[in-house]
Formats: structure tokens, sequence, C-alpha cells
């Protein structure tokens, strides 16, 4: 009996407690096409269908599949309440006075008129809702401003109802698309206009890139005039009235987001289309030099990069010569190619200087030949010594010698003894320092003390002959 009583007790406490369910906080409402007044003026609706209020701090907003951060969330939605994030711009600074709840900038550019894929993460980095619609949105009105909001599992084009509930499709709504396979309803494709930007994802510095986009009407017809803004992401942009591609070319290294605008006339504030893309630039990977070995004129070149790049298009040049890449060449990555000088018409001299040229003319890389190491030559200074006057003998005075008389018992030659010389101050004269003014003025002044020695020399040699001569006949006794 006991047992039974308390197993009523505890049925009853339990059946008291209040129920308990997990919430859900999901987008409701999109509005990717702005307001009535302004483009720009877009915003964006969550609801949580949970009976407890739930804390989005630090929660984030994603587009491109998670890869792009839009706005991070900071306050509470309350248990099944709404909470409305509106895009500020400086031209927009309020699209939905006194009804939002948070506001921020979008990353910039805001939604995409051509679809977003949209993530919605929690403060833990958990995945609490997506909508995968990068290839456009399946409702809401670009031109009526109507917008895309949620009823049950279909999203359906109808006025706006920022935080308040949406209306069933039977109430005015057009269903576009729907989340349930058992849903009987048709969809109703809303036309609207699009475009696409026709860029790659990758690409290199001082490479020129082609930009086209291919811009549609709501009857799928091809837009080629108006008025079409280009951001490259680089501080520059482009703009076309007749749209047509065009070139453009980064000098440095990033990952640049492009943003495409069509406007239907030059005079409009606000575009009909907005679409995005991002472009990741990076240091041309490709090296040439001659090759070590084949045959003369033979080409080495390497990709240094982890992917293949493509030469097709480029061309080499060496003096005046050209070798242009056949359509379809690529280079793997991390690898070497060689072209033989047999192909590229080159000669060794020719590969002295190389340049690796983009298809428009602009150089991607350049290949100077090492300079030739000289052999150093020894470098013999020359000196000058100055020699004193008194140590050239021809510049001493020659005095007249002692004159010894030939006899009949033994003939010898007269001696000639060289006295001191003339003048004691000469050869006592000190060196001079070497130097190219006095050096030629001491040899002239040699020359001419020379020119004096001789000509005293030989008058006293003939002064000295006249003696002898009257000398004649006489025997020197001692």
């Amino acid at each position: 009996m006991k047992k039974h009583f308390f197993l009523v007790v505890i049925s009853v406490l339990f059946l008291s407690l209040p129920a308990h369910s997990f919430a859900a906080v999901t987008f409701n409402e999109i509005a990717w096409m702005g307001t009535a007044e302004s483009q720009y003026g877009e915003w964006l609706e969550l609801f949580n269908d949970g009976t407890s209020s739930v804390d989005l701090s630090g929660w984030k907003l994603y587009e491109e599949g998670g890869g792009v951060l839009v706005f991070t969330l900071i306050k509470s939605i309350p248990a099944g309440g709404y909470l409305v994030i509106e895009r500020t711009t400086p031209s927009v600074p309020d699209p939905l006075p006194a009804i939002s709840d948070e506001a921020g900038s979008f990353a910039g550019s805001g939604l995409s008129n051509s679809g977003e894929f949209l993530v919605l993460k929690d403060a833990n980095g958990a995945t609490m809702d997506s909508l995968d619609y990068g290839g456009g949105w399946p409702a809401g009105d670009s031109d009526s401003k109507e917008t895309m909001q949620k009823t049950g599992g279909s999203w359906i084009t109808a006025p706006s109802t920022p935080k308040a509930e949406n209306p069933a499709p039977s109430g005015g709504g057009t269903t576009t698309t729907t989340e349930s396979a058992s849903d009987e309803k048709p969809a109703v494709i809303i036309k609207k206009m699009t475009a696409t930007i026709g860029i790659p994802d990758s690409s290199y510095i001082g490479m020129p890139i082609l930009f086209d986009a291919d811009v549609r009407g709501t009857e799928d017809q091809i837009i080629t005039r108006g008025y079409f803004l280009w951001n490259m992401g680089d501080g520059t942009t482009t703009s076309q009235v007749n749209k047509e591609p065009f070139l453009h070319t980064y000098s440095e290294p990033g990952d640049y987001r492009i943003v495409f605008q069509y406007f239907k006339n030059p005079y409009l504030t606000e575009p009909s289309i907005v679409e995005k893309s991002i472009l990741s630039v990076s240091s041309f990977p490709l090296t040439v030099h001659p090759a070590i070995s084949g045959t003369a004129g033979s080409i080495e070149i390497e990709n240094t990069s982890s992917s293949e790049v493509e030469l097709s298009g480029m061309f080499l040049k060496a003096g005046a010569k050209i070798f242009s890449f056949p359509k379809e060449m690529f280079i793997l990555p991390n690898k070497k190619i060689t072209i033989s000088g047999l192909t590229t018409g080159f000669s060794g001299t020719d590969t002295n200087f190389l340049s690796l040229m983009f298809a428009n003319g602009s150089t991607a890389y350049v290949y100077t030949a090492p300079a030739p190491i000289l052999e150093k030559k020894q470098i013999v200074k020359k000196t000058t010594t100055t020699v004193p006057v008194s140590s050239i003998p021809m510049l001493q005075e020659v005095k007249p010698a002692e004159v010894q008389a030939l006899t009949p018992e033994m003939e010898e030659p007269v001696i000639l003894e060289a006295e001191p010389a003339l003048d004691a101050g000469l050869s006592a004269a000190p060196a001079i320092a070497p130097h190219a003014g006095s050096n030629t003025l001491w040899l002239l002044l040699a020359i001419i003390t020379l020119a004096i020695g001789i000509t005293y020399a030989i008058w006293k040699r003939r002064k000295s002959s006249s003696s002898m001569s009257e000398a004649d006949g006489f025997e020197i006794i001692e």
C-alpha cells in the first residue's frame, strides 16, 4: 500500500514540473534587396521558437558558407521572439528606425542580390542554422522590395514584417521554395536580375587578369549597357557604360575582395545588382636560367609553387630573339623543365640575358648572367730616388794630372789623378725628395753643370799640353 502511495506522489510531482524544450534560433526573414527607401537598407530577422530566452553574445553571422564574417551579435533574443539585425551605411544609417535590435556594416559590401550562403554559429562555433542560396535567393523581389520570409517549411515572397509573424502563403505571399518533400504546392520562380563574375580564384603579381561579368535581366536577357562599376580591392576602380572585358594587374600580393555593381543608369546611387568575389594574388613562382647541360642555348624553367602554372601566351626574350610558348603548356608544382636550344633557336651567348614576359609584354622574370671574375693584376708602385750631384763622377772637377816623363828604359802612360770636387758645397748637398717638377729642374741643372765641367776640363787639358811643350829638351833632376 505504501509502495503505491509513493509511486502516486512521484507521478504527481513529475507531472507538475514545467515542460522544457530546446530553443532553436533560426533565420526567419531576409531583406536582401533592402527597403523601399534604399537598396543599402538590408536587414535580416532571427526567430527563437523556444520557451526561454537565448543569450546571443558571441554568436556570428557568416557569408560564403562560413568563409566571411559579416556580423557578431551581442544581445539576447526572448522566448518566442524576434531579433532584427540591420545593415548601416553612410547614406542609410538606420534602415529600420525603432525596430532593429543590432546594427553593423555587414562586412562593408552587404548581401549580394544574386544570392548568399549564410551560416549562423553560436559562441562555441557550432552551426545553428544555414541557408545555402549562393546560386540565387529562393524568394524576395528587388523591384517591389518584398522580403524573403519563412512560413512553416517554405520560403515566400511577401511584404516585410520585421519583428512580427510572417503570413501564410494563402495570406498573400507567393511560395517559391519548400523544405518539406510533402509540400504539394508548386514552386513559383521569381524572375530577377543576376550577375556572374568571371575571374580566376588566384593570380600573380604583374600578370594581367581578364575581368568580365555576365549580367542578365528579369527575362534572362544579356545586359551590356548601363553603368558597370568594379571595385578591384586594391584601391582602384573601373567603370564602364558599355560592358566589355578588361585587363587589370596587381602589383602587390594579397587577398583582394572584388565587388561588381550594375546600375541601370549612371545617375542612380543604388545598384540593381551587387556581386562579390575574392582573388588571391601571390609572387610569380617561375625562374628562368640557362640549362647546365644539353645543347647550347637550352633554357631551364623552375616552378617553386605548390600549384601548376600555365605558360600559354607567355614568351621568352633573348636579345632580339623571341620564343612563344604554345597553348595548354603547364609546369607542374615544384618541378623543372628544360627547353632545348634547338626548339627556342637561342645560342649559348643569347642566354646571358633572358626575360620571361607576360602576353601583354610586361616582365615576369629577368635573368642576367653573372659578370666574369677578373684576375687581380699586381700593381708596382714606382718610386723616384734623387741622387746627390756630388755622387756623379762626370760632374766632379778634373784637374791636370801629375805628368811623369817617359824614359827610354820604361815607357809608362801619363797618370791623371782626380782632385777633390771644385765646389765642396755640391758634394754636401742633401737629397731632395722626389717630385715631378723638381726632378726636371735637377736634370736641367745637371746637364748645364756637366757642360760647364767638360768645357773647363778641355781648357785645362789644352793649357797643360802647352806647358809640356815648353819643357821638351830639359831633363828633370830630382
